[in-house]
């Protein structure tokens, strides 16, 4: 990118950002350079009166245009002293970390180089929550929730066993 800024796509699905960068998506797929795509999991504090944190996933690539694809899935999490305060928020928080190794182990099986890190945008461009269709939450007792993948994860259309909705988890009808 020789030190320029280049444009950012911000991807709303794993498919979306599949088509956006150009590359092969599926098992089998004939890749002939070894891409590299990087994988970032952080947290920050959120801003408000409650003590919470915002757990994010955060995929990002180039498409043949050098342009930034990016890829941004993430949960607020209620904080306690030194941990989730709730059983839900450290399922929630728990199931975030899960997912890192679940979506990288995807995308090596694939065949793609995934490093660590991210490429640094402006702090202008926000991020748009998407969703990665590879693997999905499943509601695991009362109040947790769990992440596993999806078999066949391009007939899941982000609204699988359990629907995210507006950052919050509720069991699918």
């Amino acid at each position: 990118m020789d030190g320029q800024f280049s444009r950012v796509v911000q991807m709303g699905t794993l498919t979306a950002f599949w088509e956006q960068a150009g590359i092969p998506s599926k098992p089998g797929a004939v890749i002939v350079c070894e891409p590299v795509l990087y994988l970032m999991l952080s947290e920050s504090w959120a801003k408000g009166d409650l003590p919470r944190k915002d757990v994010s996933l955060d995929l990002f690539g180039l498409n043949k245009g050098q342009e930034i694809v990016w890829l941004h899935y993430s949960y607020q999490v209620m904080w306690g002293q030194n941990e989730p305060a709730f059983e839900r928020d450290a399922s929630i928080y728990e199931g975030l970390q899960k997912m890192l190794a679940l979506v990288k182990g995807y995308l090596e099986g694939l065949g793609y180089r995934v490093r660590p890190g991210r490429y640094a945008v402006p702090d202008s461009i926000k991020p748009m929550r998407g969703n990665f269709e590879c693997v999905r939450w499943v509601k695991d007792g009362e109040s947790s929730f769990r992440v596993e993948t999806v078999g066949d994860w391009s007939e899941v259309d982000g609204q699988g066993e359990c629907d995210t909705v507006g950052g919050d988890l509720r069991v699918g009808a």
